[in-house]
């Protein structure tokens, strides 16, 4: 069912009644639980910090000098998911969209 590389990311988009989710809690288990069923057994706590006091605050250093990026990148992406794989080179080509990057 998940093929030779372990992928259920077609669960998102398919009519079965289960979510990734549920696959992975039930990994080596004896009872199956849903995933709403897993969160009322094992709650997760309330943070100790309320989200809003959490904030940047800038330091009081000034900041160094910014280095220059490269005019171009050579890239190697290696992985058997062709779309998990270029991720994180959209995400550097999102970031530095002035820098021209080479497949290798």
């Amino acid at each position: 069912v998940l093929g030779k590389e372990g992928s259920v990311d077609f669960l998102d988009s398919s009519p079965w009644p289960v979510s990734i989710l549920d696959a992975y809690i039930n990994i080596n288990e004896t009872e199956f639980l849903t995933y709403d069923q897993y969160n009322l057994r094992n709650p997760v706590p309330y943070p100790t910090v309320h989200p809003d006091a959490l904030h940047w605050r800038p330091t009081a250093a000034a900041p160094g000098p910014r280095k220059a990026m490269p005019a171009q990148i050579h890239a190697a992406v290696l992985g058997t998911h062709a779309t998990l794989s270029l991720e994180p080179v959209d995400m550097l080509r999102r970031f530095a969209e002035d820098v021209q990057f080479r497949a290798v």
